[in-house]
């Protein structure tokens, strides 16, 4: 029985690296933007599609990523997510490609039978309608630019079954520390579809789509002074 893979974060590209060799923002960000033909065959399927938000059931997953000061220095960051009104189905698979992942942990989950880490996936049997289920892990998804800014790039958040992808809520909660770092910009942004939201300490994104959604936050470390 084919299961249903819920999302797959990607930050290792296979068109851009070797096995050993990490992804800077800026080549994230050019792959991101490459319309070229073969880049288009690779992702076709997966066109992303911003929706209106009309169905309060539909699938969402609720991310809270945390930077501390420590990211600055090493990149890693807490990642804390929850999937909720997942489809009644024998089972299911959330897989996490993240080059650098680690401490994955179940942290609740509710109308599913069984549930436990398997290498860098969550496995889930005997999932009821509406079910639940949060996590934990470490990612290390914080990046310095050549122009000393800094990124946070995911990605892509999609919902895949088979060869089709259907409709998903992904909202992003992103918690920095204000004395240490400015915010200057996300992308994506759009008008239908996705809204963000800053504050201080504190960036939000909320997005309806189809296919594959890529997301960057760029901030700036502070000076002394707080600028």
């Amino acid at each position: 029985m084919n299961k249903i893979v819920l999302a797959i974060f990607i930050v290792a590209i296979p068109s851009l690296l070797s096995a050993s060799q990490e992804p800077t923002a800026e080549e994230l960000e050019a792959w991101f933007n490459d319309d070229s033909e073969s880049k288009t065959q690779e992702v076709n399927e997966g066109k992303l599609n911003f929706i209106s938000p009309v169905d309060k059931k539909a699938l969402y997953s609720k991310n809270i990523l945390h930077i501390s000061e420590k990211s600055i220095d090493n990149g890693w960051v807490r990642l804390q997510q929850c999937y909720y009104n997942l489809d009644a189905v024998p089972e299911v698979q959330v897989e996490y490609r993240y080059k650098f992942i680690r401490d994955i942990k179940i942290v609740s989950r509710e109308g599913i039978d069984k549930a436990w880490v398997e290498g860098k996936s969550v496995q889930l049997k005997g999932v009821s309608r509406q079910a639940s289920v949060c996590t934990e892990a470490q990612i290390r998804v914080f990046y310095q630019n050549e122009d000393k800014t800094f990124s946070l790039v995911n990605g892509p958040y999609h919902r895949r079954f088979l060869d089709g992808y259907y409709p998903l809520r992904v909202s992003l909660d992103i918690r920095y520390p204000d004395k240490a770092l400015r915010f200057l910009k996300a992308m994506p942004f759009h008008d239908k579809g996705i809204k963000i939201q800053h504050s201080i300490n504190r960036m939000f994104i909320d997005a309806f789509f189809e296919g594959k959604l890529f997301t960057e936050f760029i901030f700036k470390k502070r000076t002394e002074k707080g600028k």
